[in-house]
Order: structure tokens, then sequence, then C-alpha cells
């Protein structure tokens, strides 16, 4: 391993993004930023006082939070955790028997659930921020040879099958992941751009000098300002936000779960979860929402004289939010109200699913219609044992009332015998 530099000398919490195979470089620094970016050493009056200079233009809400200094111009201590190193996943990785952890996945939204869920995306985030280089245009551009890396450490620590379906999850929370990140350090050069000092002074913990210079040079080209000033009209248009925070969707329905039956609610009751938590819709539109899909649930039911299942539930609030007019509800296999990991199923899933709720549906059938012969064979079991009963009872009373009869019979011929024995007598 190469001895680390002077910079990483003075400050040991910067993390080189560069994993142990090369990166190849995508994009050069331009001219314009090489030139106007002072060199490391020239800069070490700046990295040796981390204190911030004030924004110059509006701070963006995700963007990196400048460190207050004293009256002496010593940098006050960092609040909060730190940059995240991934210790806590070693820690416990260490206390099992196979160094690995065990991790849940959800069948319904995808994502990670249970006690581990929020450790293991983390793990991720970790694998991210060390193997996958930033001055590229989308997750497609990133080597493969970075994602596999990236994929080996995780499987590393985690108790999963390497198979193509446990890849896609990985990938799926990198790529989500990864983005946010981007979004951070996008935000936090905007909000800083105008002074070159700020800029340099507000580098992300995470990131060296150098992998700096290259997102801030990828920054600074005309591909990231396209592709920037297209997303930020997009967002702009989006609809309602949900109040489930930092929790996944999937995390949120198992730990709603019915308590007997282990059943978790359905897309209605998660829509009700995400934007009503506390009893106030958020906005109208969810709202609207809910309401139109539970009126028409309601109205099938009575027209139709039963109980919904599940997945008809789905389908007719998917439906409605389809309706709704959302941007989102428009993205090709996107399931709105289920996470960034749930998927419209393909035509072949579809047709496999609607076979399958036609074979459970007969089978339900068959086993109504069994267990009602079954109800009515005991009902005439139970009429001819009761019948049966009924004669035992009736012969045994004959039985006693001849039996009582033959006494008195035998009783009279016994005293006529008598009484004529004394009449031949006298």
């Amino acid at each position: 391993m190469a001895p680390p530099s002077a910079s990483q000398r003075r400050h040991p919490q910067m993390v080189s993004l560069q994993p142990s195979t090369p990166l190849p470089q995508l994009l050069q620094p331009s001219s314009e930023v090489s030139m106007q970016m002072p060199n490391e050493a020239s800069l070490s009056h700046l990295l040796d006082d981390p204190s911030t200079l004030p924004p110059s233009q509006k701070f963006y809400s995700h963007a990196r939070r400048p460190r207050p200094v004293t009256s002496d111009s010593t940098p006050m201590p960092k609040k909060g955790r730190g940059t995240l190193k991934g210790l806590k996943v070693a820690k416990k990785a260490s206390e099992t028997s196979d160094g690995k952890l065990p991790i849940t996945f959800s069948r319904k939204f995808g994502g990670p659930i249970d006690i581990n869920y929020r450790t293991f995306v983390d793990s991720v985030v970790v694998q991210v921020r060390q193997h996958l280089p930033l001055n590229v245009k989308n997750w497609k551009e990133i080597p493969d040879e970075n994602k596999n890396i990236l994929k080996a450490k995780v499987l590393n620590k985690w108790r999963l099958d390497d198979n193509d379906d446990t890849q896609a999850k990985i990938f799926k929370i990198a790529k989500e992941r990864y983005r946010g990140w981007r979004a951070d350090l996008s935000a936090t050069y905007k909000t800083y751009k105008h002074d070159r000092e700020a800029v340099i002074r507000n580098k992300p913990q995470e990131l060296n000098m150098d992998a700096w210079y290259d997102v801030i040079s990828y920054f600074e080209s005309d591909d990231f300002k396209t592709i920037s000033d297209r997303n930020a009209e997009n967002r702009s248009k989006r609809g309602s936000i949900h109040c489930t925070g930092s929790k996944s969707f999937a995390q949120i329905s198992f730990e709603n779960r019915d308590p007997e039956t282990q059943k978790e609610p359905d897309d209605l009751q998660m829509w009700a979860l995400a934007y009503c938590p506390k009893g106030q819709w958020a906005h109208d539109t969810p709202k609207h929402v809910y309401e139109e899909a539970k009126e028409k649930i309601a109205e099938m039911e009575v027209n139709e004289d039963r109980t919904l299942s599940s997945s008809e539930r789905d389908t007719i609030f998917q439906s409605v939010v389809s309706m709704s007019g959302s941007k989102s509800s428009s993205k090709s296999r996107y399931v709105l109200g289920r996470g960034y990991m749930a998927k419209l199923p393909t035509s072949t899933e579809r047709v496999r699913n609607e076979l399958n709720s036609e074979v459970q549906s007969m089978k339900s059938q068959l086993d109504a219609e069994r267990a009602e012969r079954v109800a009515e064979r005991a009902e005439m079991e139970a009429k001819f044992e009761a019948e049966r009963t009924k004669r035992a009872a009736e012969h045994a009373e004959m039985e006693v009332q001849f039996q009582r009869l033959r006494q008195t019979m035998r009783e009279e011929f016994l005293a006529i015998l008598a009484n004529q024995s004394q009449g031949g007598g006298q």
C-alpha cells in the first residue's frame, strides 16, 4: 500500500475514492479549471484552517454546511457522526461465526428489511464512495470492473447468494445512493462556486483534493450543466413528497404487519402511512387519490358482495394513481407508493401471476366446496347418529316395558296356579 500523502497525513479523515484497481480517466479536467485551481501546496493555509467562508449565493438544502469558527479563527469541533466509514458493519460481522451478517429483502417492495436493513444500505454506501468514479455522466458509464468490486465487497460482509437477483438489488441501491451522493456534491459546489476559496474550504471530507478537483471539473463541463438544468426542471414538476423520512417503504410495511397474521399493508394502507402518518394529509393530491381509490374498492366489494383480496385492492389503487396525473406514475416499470426498489412485473410475470391467481382461486373454490361437502356429511352423520341414538333409546324403552309386562304376566300366572292348587286341596 502506498504511503499517505502530505495532505492525507494532515487530514486523516480524507478518503481516496480510487479502488485497488486503477479507474479509467473518463473526463479530464478542463484547462480553465486547471488554471483557476491552485495546487495543493499553495492551499496549505486553507486546508490547515478548515473553517469556511459564507456562501456567495443561494444555500442549497442538501449542500455541505460550513463549519463555524471561534473569535481567534480556530475551527469549532464538527457536530454529528462525520463521514460514513462502515465500522458498525465490520464490528457486527466480526461477532458472527462466518464473519457475515444476515439480510432479508421484501418480496413486494424489493428493499432490505428487518433489523439490519439500514446497516446493509450503509455498507453499500461505503463501497459506492470507495470504488465508484464521480467524473462520469451517469451510472451506465461506470466501468463494470468497479461495479463488480463493489458487489464483491458487499457479498464479503453479507450472507447472500451470488446470483443475478442479488446483483440487481445491490446495484439498484448503489445506483440510487450514487445519484444522491453526486447531488449533495453538486449542491455544495453550486453553493460556493462563485468563491474559489470557499469551494476549496468546503471540500467534502470523504474526498481527497485530487478527487474534488475532478468532481469540480465535471460539474463545470457543458455536459453536466445540460443534465443538471434538465434534472432541476423535472424536479420542479415533482408532485407530492412522502413523509416517511429516511426509512424505506419496505421497512415501514414490514413494521406495520398484522401482529397475528403477519400480513403487510396493501398499497392503499401504505399510501396513508406515507402521506398521512399522523392523521394529517401532507398535500391535497395524495388525499384525493386515497379517497378515490378507497371509494372504488368499496364500490366493487358492494357490487360483488365479497371482500377483495390484497392484490385486487392494489390493482384498483394503481389504476387510480396512474390516472391522477402524477409524472412519476408514468415511468415504465415503476410502482408508485412502493419505493424505488419496487417494479412492475413483466408481461411474462403478469401472465404467471394471473395463472397463479386463477389456480389459487380454483383451489380456494375447491377447498370451499370440499369444506361444504364435509360439513354436509358431518351434518348427515350427526342426523344419523341422532336417529340411531333415538332408536336405541326407543328399543331400550320397549325392552324395559316388555320385561315389565313379562314379569307381570309371570306373576299373574303364578298366582292363578296357586289359586288352583288351593281349590283342589279342599
